[in-house]
């Protein structure tokens, strides 16, 4: 027991300080859908069959996590704190385990803490909504927490041959968790496929145990889905949205990838950077011939800071509103100002550099090149999952929240499988320093701007 505390002290410091962050700096926001949530589940005549059953056939199939709403809301508040705080903690604890998997020349002390910071390399307009609001950490954290859980079996036995009834329990329960909201349930599903055909080209034995994932999966998927609350949902929101329904099919993923450029490359903007360096590093150690490809590695770093600050600066301050404003005023009205048109095109500029060093890496056979590609490859599939909601715009930044989780769980496995250099070294300060000042403005809004204003 003391060994394994040893080995692990910097996740049990991260448990005890991101305790006590949410038992200090989070609760109720009394003028938003907390306050409707808990006036319905103080109501003298609550029931939950009756609350469920109308959820479901008038505003949406996410049966689970509303009942975790109305459960937590009849109980003192303090118990979904200590919900939120475990959540946290078993994410930390699975991407440390994750980079155990690729673990290179970095500690595993650094590792873990990387792992545990892996929150705070996204912007707090994505985090507070997505983890430390009531109602949001219900429809974001618990179901990526669900993701995590899915993962961690199939990546016991694919990368340490070790299965056991206990884990696949897990696995199961996590399913039930990851399929409790739309971006969840498509990624729980494709994420188990991917793992299926994992084990095929490792040429390992397949466990009928893992069918039971897909199944519970698929089943809970349809439920969500094909719920009558769903449409009517989807036709409410549109009033937001008017130009929507006259949007066709490659409309709605241009805008869909506009919001998503606006949301990663140019809110969550340190966390690209950061990505863009370690695939550099990562590209630049496996070539045989890196005296031809490091000015090329150079300049995709220039042009990263170019345009996710450089450019992100200039647009903002010319077209008088942050990024994801500007897309929103353009693709409501129909009217692209010149701002919107350049943060886009330079933004599948960006785009194309990220794949192509993604590329590059899985080509040259690097041990993190599929594992990354399929990391980004998810987190841009929940990012574009948007393009075909008519809430993109109005349910904010907090959407974005898979897409942030995967590409830092993509940054993790590139820093686990560097070499230790002044260059991943000065990389992983940045990351970390970045994350620390995001927890402190976060403390900061907290006390002075979100709880004053929301109640």
């Amino acid at each position: 027991m003391k060994k394994v505390i040893k080995d692990n002290y910097h996740l049990l410091i991260f448990s005890i300080s991101i305790t006590a962050f949410v038992l200090v700096f989070t609760r109720y926001f009394m003028k938003m859908d907390d306050g409707n949530f808990l006036g319905i589940a103080t109501a003298p005549d609550f029931s939950y069959e009756n609350f469920l059953s109308y959820r479901y056939n008038n505003i949406s199939g996410r049966t689970v996590n509303e009942f975790l709403v109305m459960f937590f809301c009849r109980h003192n508040i303090i118990w979904w704190k200590i919900f939120v705080s475990s959540l946290l903690i078993f994410i930390a604890c699975f991407f440390s385990k994750l980079s155990s998997f690729f673990a290179g020349e970095f500690l595993k002390v650094q590792r873990q803490i990387f792992a545990s910071l892996t929150f705070f390399m996204m912007m707090v307009s994505c985090l507070n909504p997505a983890v430390f609001w009531f109602a949001g950490s219900f429809t974001y954290l618990f179901p990526f927490a669900g993701l995590c859980a899915v993962s961690l079996p199939f990546l016991k036995y694919i990368y340490e041959k070790q299965i056991s009834l206990p884990l696949s329990i897990v696995g199961v329960l996590g399913c039930a968790a990851a399929c409790s909201q739309e971006q969840g349930a498509v990624c729980c599903i494709a994420l188990i496929l991917i793992f299926f055909v994992f084990i095929k080209v490792k040429k390992l034995s397949f466990k009928p145990l893992f069918l039971l994932d897909l199944i519970v999966s698929v089943g809970l998927t349809v439920h969500l889905f094909t719920s009558p609350g769903m449409a009517k949902r989807g036709e409410m929101e549109s009033a937001g949205f008017e130009r929507f329904n006259e949007m066709n099919v490659l409309q709605k993923l241009f805008c869909g990838i506009s919001v998503f450029f606006a949301n990663s490359f140019y809110l969550s903007f340190v966390l690209i950077i950061v990505l863009v360096a370690l695939l550099s590093l990562a590209v630049y150690h496996v070539s045989k011939n890196k005296k031809s490809i490091k000015l090329l590695l150079i300049s995709a770093n220039c042009l990263s800071v170019f345009i996710c600050v450089v450019l992100n600066i200039v647009c903002c301050v010319s077209g008088k509103g942050l990024a994801h404003m500007q897309m929103r005023s353009a693709f409501k009205s129909g009217e692209f100002t010149p701002e919107v048109i350049m943060m886009i095109t330079f933004g599948f500029l960006l785009l194309a550099v990220i794949v192509s060093l993604c590329f590059l890496l899985a080509v040259k056979k690097s041990e993190a090149g599929i594992p990354v590609l399929l990391c980004l490859a998810a987190g841009f599939g929940c990012a574009m999952m948007m393009s075909f909601s008519s809430s993109i715009f109005s349910s904010g930044q907090r959407v974005f929240f898979f897409t942030n989780m995967f590409v830092g769980a993509a940054c993790l496995i590139l820093l686990s499988t560097l070499p230790e250099t002044k260059l991943s070294k000065m990389v992983y300060n940045l990351a970390i320093f970045y994350a620390l000042a995001t927890a402190g403005v976060n403390v900061f809004a907290f006390t002075f701007i979100e709880h004053p204003l929301m109640g």
